[in-house]
């Protein structure tokens, strides 16, 4: 059964935007990763607000904003991530999506072949819709996760919670 936990943590990807919480993500996954010998991608998703996708010229300069807010966003997380990672013996790699977080989060995670994708912030009900209607085998831990009660037998990734992963 460890043979199997260990293998779990083979391939990770790691769902961040720039806030600290999603940042701990990689921190507590870390460990599991590097016992697994693994690798782990992580993911940012350049998301823009709904209300501006259907607004006309006059907000050009709102959309410029956005842009920009995005491009430093996009920035602060890749330099947060490699800065986590630098030294830690993982080989990673930084991916930048754009559009709806959950459908390029699974995306990601479907062309990356992960098996386990770890979230900092908890799910919202979007997002757990969102994924079980596309892939309704992954799973949601609700209680403190435990690698050697998993196993890699599934087709799809489990999902978890980056504080379920910390003792």
């Amino acid at each position: 059964m460890a043979e199997q936990a260990t293998d779990l943590f083979s391939n990770v990807l790691v769902a961040i935007d720039d806030s600290e919480i999603s940042l701990s993500a990689i921190s507590a996954v870390i460990p599991s990763v590097k016992a697994a010998k693994g690798k782990m991608s992580v993911v940012f998703v350049r998301h823009r607000p709904v209300m501006f996708d259907s607004a006309g010229a006059e907000s050009a300069n709102a959309w410029e904003l956005i842009e920009e807010s995005l491009t430093e966003r996009e920035k602060d997380s890749e330099r947060d991530a490699s800065a986590l990672l630098a030294g830690q013996g993982i080989t990673s790699t930084f991916v930048v999506r754009d559009g709806d977080p959950a459908r390029e989060i699974l995306a990601t995670a479907t062309e990356h072949e992960s098996s386990v994708v770890v979230l900092g912030a908890p799910c919202t009900e979007s997002l757990a819709r969102s994924w079980n209607r596309r892939s309704p085998s992954i799973c949601f831990t609700t209680a403190r996760f435990r690698s050697s009660s998993f196993t890699r037998a599934r087709s799809r990734p489990h999902l978890v919670r980056a504080d379920l992963l910390r003792s």
